[in-house]
């Protein structure tokens, strides 16, 4: 049964969707930094569980490094899919109109700080035109290349450290 790999990708993905729903839904910006994290946080063990499941099931408790990568990629991969098609849906529906209406505030807070730590100093014409300037460089080209390059290095670096550790091969003696 080689379903595995996309069961928990179904999973992984769906979890994800509700907590950024929810997130926006509640409109709390500084909340989706959490999900990026708990969502890279979750990725690791799940491509532990996706290698096990497999090499448990399907190749009978004996599974090379190669195969295991292979699965553990094949999680990621299903899972940078429905990301990515949910992140393309999303964008059109909301997204875009709340992170403008976020980042002007977002940009703010963070000149404030800086002014607070006597880091820099802004004045509003300097303000004005990095907000101008954030504002046009949020396009859905983007957002996807953030979603996709995020979970891939990720994905790949999990998926060969633990195919490196869950390798086993059947001794002959």
């Amino acid at each position: 049964m080689k379903k595995y790999p996309l069961i928990l990708s179904i999973i992984f993905s769906g979890l994800y969707i509700s907590f950024t729903l929810f997130f926006y839904i509640t409109e709390r910006y500084g909340a989706f930094n959490f999900i990026y994290l708990m969502a890279i946080g979750a990725l690791i063990p799940l491509v532990v569980l996706t290698i096990k499941l497999q090499r448990d099931t399907v190749y009978g408790g004996i599974i090379s490094g190669r195969n295991a990568a292979r699965e553990g990629m094949r999680f990621v991969v299903y899972s940078i899919f429905f990301l990515l098609l949910f992140q393309t849906v999303f964008y059109f529906n909301g997204w875009r109109e709340f992170k403008s209406e976020a980042l002007p505030q977002d940009i703010r807070e963070q000149a404030m700080r800086l002014d607070q730590m006597n880091k820099r100093k802004f004045n509003e014409t300097e303000l004005q035109k990095k907000i101008q300037e954030e504002l046009k460089n949020i396009t859905l080209f983007k957002e996807l290349s953030f979603v996709f390059y995020r979970y891939i290095f990720v994905g790949i670096f999990a998926s060969f450290i633990s195919a490196t550790f869950m390798k086993t091969t059947k001794y002959v003696s």
